[in-house]
């Protein structure tokens, strides 16, 4: 039996979308991550979990966040082109656990968390 565990991480990106998710109001994935050090460390692309509606509602959320420049520590390895933002928002993952290299496995979008301020979003759940 595997062991789902479920943690906060900051938006730092998006990849763009293929197919039914290639439209303007939408994405493929989220990029994430968390604080440490005063630094925006990735912890994965986040693809699954979402529905029309929720693509839409989080795409109208980050594009007044579009900014040129990766908040991230080090560039994400991504095979879809990337569009970054301010590290701002908060989503809720689902995930089995950490992957040696320090990326999740498995994350699955749950919801955004208003609730949280983005600044205490740290270290690794």
């Amino acid at each position: 039996m595997k062991t789902v565990q479920t943690g906060e991480f900051v938006i730092g990106g998006f990849t763009t979308g293929e197919g039914a998710r290639g439209a303007s109001d939408s994405f493929g994935a989220l990029l994430v991550g968390y604080w440490d050090a005063g630094k925006l460390r990735y912890a994965g692309h986040v693809g699954t979990g979402f529905n029309d509606k929720t693509l839409a509602q989080i795409s109208k959320r980050l594009t007044p966040l579009v900014v040129s420049k990766n908040p991230f520590d080090v560039r994400p390895d991504s095979r879809r082109p990337v569009t970054w933002v301010e590290p701002e928002v908060v989503a809720e993952v689902q995930y089995y656990e950490w992957t040696p290299t320090g990326n999740l496995r498995h994350p699955v979008f749950v919801r955004i968390r208003d609730d949280i301020d983005h600044h205490t979003v740290i270290g690794r759940s």
